[in-house]
């Protein structure tokens, strides 16, 4: 007795045998197998508790779009995944393969409407969407690719998708043909293949809203106008009452109104119940922050927080929807993706097919960049290909680093001090070396801080004080000052002639010599 290409033995044989009576090789715990499950006709039905309770289908969520917070959040959780571009990772498939299937992309398939239909699972749940293939065309291609309404479908006892119109249960429905349906499902389980509804968690707070709504209209009718109080002597005939009433009530339409001497009208203004008002504004503020937390997981991007937020509260938050919007881009990437492989399938048979992505267009940091200017320029920092990939993501493969030329006729006497700035490869730290190789670290540490002083306007006064100060004041003004704004007003005193920006400049060129100055000192 042997396993396919493995020889057994007696011993050997016997084990795997009681080992494979241990392995399940079909699911047991499934509906089939459940004497507890009384699904009509196969029929699975959906499970989300509000659509339960009210006992209605999809479409009532379709109307909850109507209301502009649920749309504007709606729209913006799916701009998180819009907003990115795609792209396909060849990697071992075949050139013909990678190409057809970049032109199907391109050519064939409007992709924003692609992926802004495969985003409706997230509202709705799921999301059908049929494909129609056409075969007459080599390789085949695609006739059409469109959502249908989620309420002609449902799932059957095995989480298959049926197309029953609606019927729900009233008949078995037609099985979808294979590779003919995408289906997109939002956090869909093996309980729930319907999916999780966002506008499910928004359909109480939607409902409650409209109706604080209406009354608080209600209530502006009401008491937004002043009142006005007729007076009559007591025993007043009904008749001129009616009269009077008459007038008051052209009264507040015309503000004319024409009285009996003894008789008195009074204004009553609404401010003493206009106050009660507030409750309506705040009921409906509430509903439209459960409605945000339900669809964006957060507030502070779409309410306003009365000036309770803060800078690094909505920078969290921020960063929350970052990580529900690569949630839902994973979602569209398994949807594409399986397009894909059927596609490769049908036309190129079984192999490697191209990977679908997404990705987020990155800036450069200006800053970084900025920095690293000055280091090249100023003091000859010269950077590794390496950096450059690293710090500002860049495939080492599209770009080379080439040497600044040198000028042809240098100056005789160069303003600035004959140093350079080189990368000590082995220890990690800058390094200072005169260009005649003389072995004086010192002073062309010191002669570097003067050559920075002296790109300020007035270069002979500030040369002559720094002359005079040599170098150790200012250095002794770093180590003793506890701020940046410190080690500023400490070279405002010493410089009054500097502007702010040179002063700025000349403040962080100091603390930069002053940490070499002591590292040189330290024996470094």
């Amino acid at each position: 007795m042997n396993k396919p290409g493995i020889w057994l033995n007696n011993h050997e044989f016997k084990q795997f045998s009681d080992q494979s009576t241990r392995v399940a090789t079909s699911a047991l715990a499934t509906r089939q197998n459940n004497p507890y499950d009384f699904s009509l006709l196969g029929y699975l039905p959906d499970p989300d508790p509000v659509l339960k309770k009210i006992g209605k289908d999809i479409s009532v969520y379709r109307e909850l779009l109507s209301d502009s917070h649920v749309f504007s959040t709606v729209q913006q959780r799916k701009a998180g995944v819009l907003s990115l571009n795609w792209e396909l990772d060849r990697g071992k498939t075949k050139s013909k393969t990678a190409k057809s299937v970049d032109q199907l992309l391109k050519k064939k398939i409007k992709m924003r409407r692609l992926i802004n239909q495969v985003l409706e699972c997230l509202p709705f749940g799921f999301q059908p969407i049929e494909i129609e293939w056409d075969i007459r065309t080599i390789p085949w291609s695609l006739k059409s690719i469109e959502a249908k309404p989620q309420e002609w479908f449902s799932f059957d006892s095995e989480n298959r998708l049926i197309l029953d119109y609606g019927m729900k249960g009233l008949n078995k429905g037609t099985l979808v043909p294979e590779k003919s349906f995408l289906i997109a499902q939002n956090n869909a389980t093996y309980m729930n293949p319907y999916g999780e509804k966002l506008l499910s968690r928004c359909f109480w707070p939607v409902t409650f809203k409209r109706g604080g709504l209406k009354f608080w209209v209600q209530f502006t009718e009401k008491y937004g106008m002043p009142f006005a109080v007729g007076k009559v002597p007591r025993g007043t005939d009904q008749t001129i009452m009616d009269d009077l009433a008459t007038k008051l009530d052209d009264m507040v339409q015309d503000a004319i109104a024409v009285i009996y001497n003894d008789q008195s009208v009074e204004i009553l203004d609404a401010k003493s119940v206009s106050a009660n008002a507030a409750i309506y504004e705040q009921l409906i503020n509430y509903c439209d922050r459960e409605i945000s937390k339900a669809i964006l997981t957060q507030t502070l991007t779409t309410d306003n927080t009365g000036g309770n937020g803060s800078n690094a509260l909505g920078q969290t938050q921020a960063g929350k929807l970052d990580q529900v919007n690569a949630g839902d881009a994973d979602t569209v990437q398994e949807v594409i993706q399986t397009l894909i492989d059927w596609y490769c399938e049908f036309n190129f048979g079984s192999g490697e097919t191209p990977e679908f992505s997404f990705y987020e267009e990155e800036d450069v940091d200006k800053n970084l960049a900025d920095r690293d200017a000055v280091l090249q320029e100023k003091l000859g920092v010269v950077f590794t290909q390496d950096y450059i990939a690293d710090a500002y993501n860049i495939d080492p493969k599209y770009f080379t680093i080439v040497s600044k030329p040198e000028p042809a006729n240098p100056p005789a006497n160069p303003a600035t001090p004959a140093a350079a700035v080189m990368e000590d490869q082995n220890k990690g730290v800058l390094k200072f070396r005169n260009a005649d190789s003389s072995a004086f670290p010192d002073q062309d540490a010191l002669d570097l801080f003067i050559s920075f002083l002296s790109d300020s306007k007035d270069q002979v006064d500030v040369q002559g004080k720094m002359m005079d100060l040599i170098l150790q004041p200012v250095l002794d003004l770093i180590g003793n000052s506890a701020s940046f704004d410190d080690i500023l007003s400490g070279l405002a005193k010493t410089f009054p002639d500097m502007d702010d920006s040179q002063l700025e400049a000349s403040a962080r060129k100091a603390i930069f010599i002053s940490e070499i100055w002591g590292r040189l000192n330290a024996g470094e």
